[in-house]
């Protein structure tokens, strides 16, 4: 058929056919194909079903076998779990119908209501407590979800700004790439200037050598040469400057590879946070829906317990007022039966005397009548007085076993009364041991839930205390760079500034003579276009003054960020450390509970040891009546033996033709004898029945004694590793206290630094230090000049009378408003160069 087959055209029907009868070793001529069915020879197809059945056969009969099988295991399953169940059935009726009776298990019943009543309370409290516990958790997880969005909000805009700071400082690598270009531009064009004033130079030296005095142009051979100096350092400044850009650059793009990945972390802790909101938000949403049903149910549970505690204190006074009289009547029954037995027992000995002298009297008579109407006959009258002999020891023997019977019936009655005692007293202690196993039970289960729950909260805290850690180092990593960018001093830099100052201001001087000698001459074309150029250095440098202010703007309210970081995660430290303490606090009480739990436990097991003593008298008493019982039995096989030897004496009697009434008398005591020995051996079977119960009692306490020891030796074990955790929890803990210590050192450390970069004798904002470095830096690039000679751009301002002080240089480069150095405002303009460079 695989042949025939393909996935796109239908496959030929002949030709499969063909292949299966090929398959199948069928003959042609017992086969002919019509169009729409299959014609076959007598005997073909009962063939063909034969095999088809041998070759099922051979999977359908273990198939078979195997279900059968797997029907009849179930079955049999369900036929012995019947069987169990009826057997269990049959057990708890026999059992019930054995103890249906007894007083202790009505009392049981009455009972049993009332400790559902209490385990209902103390579900109750446990549902209770457990609400309590989910509202501190919902108000930890509000408390730490306003925290989490307070971060993601300051790692937003600590992204933001770190962006806006990625394109400024490409806008300043473009303006500085700008500058560069114009400055070369500059170099090229002050180098051509240069040659053309030394040709012009010695030109002009030459004619006025001939019209007039060489002085005035030696001085401007000087100042050319001077100007000449100048911008060749002017040039080497502009390399330096160069280069110091492009390692600018360099420190730039490391810095914005360092934002960037500081974007990327603060992005995956931004949606790790918002995970950790989301699922919050679920975890709040379950919590309200079970604490709205805890709620309905605890409202209903208070109503019901409201009735069940007016029926109760109803039930408590009704059964505490039937105490009191049943007390009452049972004290007066007790007293009058106490009076009822002593004058029966008086009655009955009186009523036993009463009768002994009667029936005394009634024989003494018979025998005076006997001997009276016998005087003749001696033989019977010597037989008449060994009967009458025989009879009064019968009722000698019958008092005897009388007082023996009453004897075995007050122990009996002692026996009884001590197996009652007994089976109160294990009633009593079974109740006692279970409400303390059910107590330390839910003890113990809550004590390992809340164990596990503190062990699960500490955990999260360290989590979130090691993150803080790390938050807190990436922090102060970031305030300590910061730092360092913000209040790192080059010297050496204001050093060359400040020489490069002296040197503008004598080369200004030097201008302003070259305009005096000059006089009204115009200046070459080239000195105006040096001035715009100058002009348009000072404007790019206060553009770039205006775009550092701002950058310095960025970096304090990124380090204000920083510090309110750093806040935040102290006071998450504080919450954490109070969440500590309050676990250990619970951690002490459930400690507390346990110890009384195991106090309890111990008084249990003192009863338990008085109970076992108890038992141990007891069967020294069963001892005893076992002593008293082989007693009676030797009495009862003299007795025996007495009567065996009565009854020979009256068969003789019998024999020797004794009155029929005397024989009856002794059948009847005989039967008396023997229904009293029937007693007797009820009774020993009685006592053997006890002896054997109160042997199993025993083995019982004494697996109960295993598993109290065993339970003891269980808890003293958990004892012991909530003590191990407990120390790790506190090693834990002042691990933590240490590395927060060295944070706050770090920090310590980190501000001492900060302010002592600042100048000596100065309290200054955090803003003036980079403020007056950036100054300088722009004074720097400005106003490249020689010693002792000024610029002509600040002189020519100065003659202008724009620049009237120093406060007017110091405007150039801040805008109004701001704060100056005390150095730089009260000061005025030297008058000859030489001064400003003293002042300087």
């Amino acid at each position: 058929m695989k042949k025939f087959t393909s996935a796109y055209e239908l496959p030929d029907e002949k030709k499969a056919l063909e292949e299966l009868f090929r398959a199948l070793d069928l003959e042609k001529k017992s086969v002919a194909l019509g169009r729409t069915q299959v014609f076959l020879k007598a005997g073909v197809l009962p063939r063909l079903e034969k095999q088809r059945e041998k070759l099922v056969s051979q999977g359908l009969v273990p198939l078979q076998a195997a279900c059968r099988g797997f029907l009849s295991r179930q079955r049999f399953r369900k036929l012995k779990i019947q069987s169990l169940a009826a057997r269990c059935i049959q057990k708890n009726l026999a059992v019930y119908r054995a103890v249906k009776s007894w007083p202790w298990w009505q009392l049981m019943c009455g009972i049993r209501p009332l400790l559902t009543i209490s385990l209902a309370e103390s579900q109750l409290q446990v549902k209770e407590e457990e609400l309590a516990r989910l509202q501190k958790k919902l108000e930890n997880s509000e408390i730490s979800r306003q925290e989490f969005r307070q971060s993601t909000e300051l790692l937003e805009t600590k992204v933001i700004d770190l962006t806006a700071e990625l394109s400024d400082e490409r806008l300043k690598g473009d303006v500085a790439c700008q500058a560069l270009d114009v400055e070369r531009a500059e170099r090229l064009r002050a180098a051509k200037e240069a040659r053309e004033l030394q040709v012009h130079g010695g030109g002009r030296v030459d004619g006025c050598r001939e019209a007039t005095s060489g002085h005035e142009w030696q001085m401007r051979l000087d100042c050319a040469e001077t100007e000449a100096a100048f911008l060749r350092k002017r040039i080497a400044q502009l390399e330096e400057r160069l280069e110091w850009e492009q390692q600018s650059k360099v420190d730039m793009e490391q810095k914005l590879s360092q934002a960037q990945q500081l974007y990327e972390e603060a992005r995956r802790s931004a949606q790790q946070l918002k995970r950790k909101c989301q699922q919050l938000t679920c975890e709040l949403e379950d919590t309200r829906v079970l604490m709205e049903n805890q709620q309905s149910r605890n409202h209903e549970l208070e109503k019901k317990q409201k009735k069940f505690d007016l029926q109760l204190a109803q039930a408590l006074g009704a059964s505490a007022f039937e105490k009191s009289l049943r007390e009452k009547v049972a004290q007066e029954n007790s007293s009058l039966q106490l009076q009822l037995g002593s004058l029966r027992q008086r009655l009955e000995q009186k009523e036993l005397e009463n009768e002994g002298l009667g029936q005394r009297v009634a024989t003494l008579s018979c025998q005076v009548e006997e001997l009276s109407n016998s005087a003749s006959l001696d033989a019977p009258a010597a037989l008449q007085k060994k009967l009458w002999d025989l009879e009064s020891r019968t009722r000698e023997q019958q008092q005897e076993l009388s007082q023996r019977a009453r004897a075995v019936e007050q122990l009996e009655q002692l026996h009884l009364r001590l197996e009652l005692e007994i089976e109160r007293t294990k009633q009593i202690h079974q109740k006692k041991l279970e409400d303390k196993e059910e107590e330390l039970e839910d003890t113990r289960q809550s004590c390992q839930k809340r164990l596990r729950q503190l062990e699960m909260q500490c955990e999260q805290e360290c989590d979130e205390k090691q993150s803080l850690l790390r938050e807190k180092r990436d922090l102060e990593g970031l305030v300590a760079t910061l730092c360092e960018q913000i209040g790192h001093r080059d010297f050496d830099v204001e050093k060359r500034l400040r020489r490069d100052l002296k040197r503008t201001h004598a080369l200004l001087a030097d201008v302003q003579l070259l305009l005096e000698t000059s006089g009204a001459d115009p200046g070459p074309p080239g000195s105006q276009e040096e001035w715009a150029q100058l002009r348009r250095q000072w404007e790019e440098s206060a553009a770039r003054c205006a775009e550092a202010q701002e950058s310095q703007k960025m970096l304090s309210l990124e380090v204000e960020n920083l510090h309110s970081e750093l806040e935040t995660a102290t006071r998450n430290k504080h919450l954490v450390d109070e969440q500590l303490y309050q676990l250990q606090h619970e951690k002490a009480d459930l400690l507390k509970r346990f110890e009384e739990d195991q106090e309890d436990l111990n008084e249990l097991m003192a009863k338990h040891k008085a109970l076992i003593a108890q038992s141990a008298t007891d069967i020294a008493q069963i001892r005893e009546l076992q002593g008293q019982l082989e007693e009676l039995k030797k009495e009862k096989w003299v007795l025996q033996e007495r009567l065996q030897a009565a009854q020979a004496r009256l068969a003789h009697l019998e024999q020797a033709t004794v009155e029929r009434s005397i024989v009856s008398r002794q059948e009847a005591l005989i039967c008396d004898l023997e229904s009293k020995m029937e007693f007797q051996s009820v009774q020993i079977k009685r006592f053997e029945v006890l002896v054997l119960r109160l042997r199993d009692s025993v083995v019982r306490m004494g697996e109960e004694l295993e598993k109290a020891k065993e339970s003891e030796a269980r808890e003293r074990e958990n004892v012991h590793y909530y003590r191990l955790r407990l120390e790790e929890m506190k090693a834990d803990r002042s691990e933590l206290a240490q590395r927060e210590l060295e944070a706050s050192r770090r920090r310590v450390d980190l501000v001492r630094e900060a302010w002592s970069l600042l100048p000596s004798g100065e309290t200054l904002p955090s803003w003036f230090v980079p403020v007056t470095q950036l100054g300088c830096f722009l004074a720097r690039t400005l106003l490249g000049s020689r010693k002792g000679r000024p610029a002509p751009l600040l002189w020519a301002q100065r003659q202008e009378g724009q620049l009237q002080s120093p406060r007017a240089l110091w405007g150039l480069f801040y805008p109004a408003g701001q704060e100056r150095h005390s150095s730089y405002s009260e000061c005025s303009w030297p008058r000859t160069s030489q001064g400003c460079v003293e002042e300087m």
